[in-house]
């Protein structure tokens, strides 16, 4: 029996890595959250979002895996579970960490998947927004709103030249608080898309939220999602006030 050829790893520069680490990334993203701590609660409450998401998903995969609508959509579910989640935290990272320009060309990204997996209508970003058929016309407009503001910062012109340039050229990493608000408002609404997307498009019952994740509507403005949960619960106090048949 041949031995496995052990790998020398020895020449791994761990210490510096691990300074460069510690500089870059974890002390930034601890003085972020002790400027704005509730705010800041956000960037954690994302990614438990989307691990809650994830979850039902996939417990809703294996339990329908009978459902023929369930096959039709397995290419907007790999889609889901197989790249939202990498790309949505290391967008969240960014922000924390105060790599707020990154962090909205991301966001650009994820938001042009998350349509991808909305409507299979090709052609310019109004046009698939307006094709999603299960927003209404509110949504939508606030959907194609965040998505030219995302471009908007996206390119290196215009808006870099008049609000980055002068605030962030020749310097390190900083906290700067307009840029951060800016961050989390862009999360709050591809969070707000993603759980939607989640119960409409999936149709993951709105039950398996609440007990999940009701803690931690009141740190993001959510309003897709919230107005179809509350629907939900009315819908469902409604049927409970109905007097069965005499």
């Amino acid at each position: 029996m041949t031995k496995k050829k052990r790998i020398d790893n020895s020449w791994v520069p761990r210490r510096q890595i691990k300074d460069f680490l510690n500089r870059e990334i974890i002390e930034p993203f601890l003085r972020s959250y002790s400027q704005d701590s509730d705010d800041s609660l956000k960037l954690s409450n994302a990614i438990l979002l989307l691990k809650v998401s994830e979850d039902l998903i996939s417990d809703f995969v294996k339990n329908e895996v009978h459902d023929v609508k369930n096959f039709e959509k397995r290419k907007e579910i790999i889609l889901f579970l197989g790249y939202l989640g990498k790309i949505l935290q290391s967008s969240i990272v960014l922000v924390g960490v105060t790599d707020y320009l990154g962090a909205m060309v991301l966001f650009r990204a994820i938001f042009e998947l998350l349509v991808g997996i909305s409507t299979k209508v090709n052609g310019s970003m109004k046009k698939r927004i307006f094709s999603i058929d299960f927003i209404n016309l509110e949504e939508k407009e606030f959907l194609y709103e965040l998505w030219n503001d995302l471009s908007a910062w996206a390119h290196p012109h215009g808006r870099w030249l008049k609000n980055v340039c002068p605030i962030f050229y020749g310097i390190g990493r900083h906290y700067h608080r307009d840029f951060f608000q800016k961050c989390l408002k862009y999360s709050d609404g591809i969070i707000d898309l993603m759980l939607t997307i989640t119960i409409e498009l999936f149709r993951v019952s709105p039950h398996s939220f609440l007990d999940k994740i009701k803690e931690f509507l009141e740190f993001s403005e959510i309003k897709m999602f919230t107005k179809r949960l509350t629907e939900w619960e009315i819908g469902k106090k409604l049927h409970q006030d109905v007097p069965p048949d005499l």
